[in-house]
């Protein structure tokens, strides 16, 4: 009896060792894919195609930190390496998670959805990244955005075909510098995005959608050739999009077209006029003329602004930093948030290449009331407002 209680206890502590080396195993093995993911995600990236484009570091810290080409930093945001189908979450704690899709070369960061448990997939991402050693300059490559790509033939194995009908209304393309990109076939208008890197050559459009009018003899073939888009070659004023190893879609560039927005804000604006209207009341707006004041904006290259004789209740006298991005050049551009000053980034800024005035407008909510279940209890006042300025010489 003793014997057969000793080989019992033998037994049951050689399967608790044998346990507790597996868990410990296990426990080293998740450990090291974290690692892992880490070291591999640690780094300077940035987003692709973007000129001027913010460059994320990922940090050892859990932290990745948005900095300008400058060095300043922008925001940051704890992030959570989990192993499992090559899903990561990046929490932004002031709004909502992101995931990243992490496939050694690129990184694509888009939106979770914790109401509905989902994740939309890398196709629908909100900016894909790439190494910031390995991101060729955009100055250094011929240049793809702000240009009108008007489509000249339909080429299959050495083969062209003219679109139909051949018009200079139909068939083109305008890729933006914000990684949007929209268009018009043979009867509809198109609005989608692209993500591309020059130096692999590749270039994919996504999100693409638009009017749905009846497609004339090529439109249906022009797009379902965009949206099976994988590659490109672009040599001055020709564009050839691959849509298979064979076929592509050769463009010309419109040499007419010219971008009518300022590429950068830098310089000193004086502030002339706000208008504000309260509730959208639009027959009834509050004008005030500033123009015998002296409230100065001066954008300075370094991503600060310095404002001098501000407004108590507005943009006091002070220092602060900004971010500008050309807004969309196309003839159907949606309006976007294009200038971030000091976290706000819901103001839009318009600066005409032509002329010396701009004019940023913004809006804002006063009065909301929050119940203790988060739900809008009174909805408050919607005020929205446009300033304009006179550039200084």
């Amino acid at each position: 009896m003793k014997t057969l209680k000793f080989l019992l206890f033998a037994v049951l502590a050689l399967s608790m060792v044998t346990a507790c080396s597996e868990n410990d195993t296990q426990g080293t093995n998740n450990l090291n894919e974290l690692d892992l993911l880490k070291s591999q995600l640690n780094g300077e990236w940035v987003a692709s195609g973007q000129k001027n484009s913010y460059i994320y570091i990922f940090a050892d810290n859990d932290t990745v930190y948005i900095k300008t080409q400058e060095g300043n930093t922008v925001s940051k945001w704890p992030y959570l390496p989990v192993a499992e189908d090559s899903i990561r979450i990046i929490r932004n704690w002031t709004t909502h998670s992101k995931v990243v899709f992490y496939s050694g070369d690129s990184i694509w960061i888009s939106n979770f959805i914790p109401s509905l448990m989902a994740v939309y997939p890398p196709e629908f991402s909100d900016i894909v990244l790439v190494r910031a050693k390995e991101a060729s300059d955009p100055d250094e490559n011929p240049k793809l955005t702000d240009i009108k790509w008007k489509l000249t033939s339909f080429v299959s194995n050495g083969n062209a075909k003219t679109p139909e009908p051949d018009s200079n209304d139909c068939y083109w393309l305008i890729f933006d510098d914000d990684n949007t990109l929209e268009g018009k076939s043979s009867a509809n208008f198109l609005l989608g995005s692209y993500e591309v890197n020059h130096q692999t050559s590749s270039l994919r459009i996504t999100n693409l959608g638009g009017t749905e009018i009846y497609e004339l003899p090529d439109g249906r073939l022009f797009v379902e050739s965009l949206m099976t888009v994988r590659s490109f070659e672009l040599q001055e004023a020709v564009l050839k999009l691959y849509y298979n190893e064979t076929d592509y879609l050769l463009f010309n560039s419109d040499p007419e077209f010219v971008n009518p927005y300022r590429e950068t804000v830098v310089g000193k604006w004086k502030l002339i006029q706000i208008v504000t209207v309260y509730n959208s009341d639009t027959q009834n707006p509050e004008i005030i003329d500033y123009s015998n004041d002296n409230i100065i904006y001066d954008f300075l290259t370094d991503n600060r602004l310095e404002v001098s004789g501000g407004l108590p209740d507005d943009l006091a006298e002070g220092e602060y930093f900004y971010h500008y991005q050309k807004p969309n050049v196309g003839i159907l551009s949606l309006p976007a948030p294009n200038l971030t000053i000091d976290g706000d980034n819901q103001l839009f800024c318009i600066a005409p290449a032509d002329n010396d005035t701009m004019t940023v407008k913004g809006e804002k909510i006063t009065g909301r009331v929050v119940g203790e279940t988060g739900l809008i209890v009174e909805q408050g006042t919607v005020v929205a407002w446009t300033k304009t300025f006179a550039k200084l010489n």
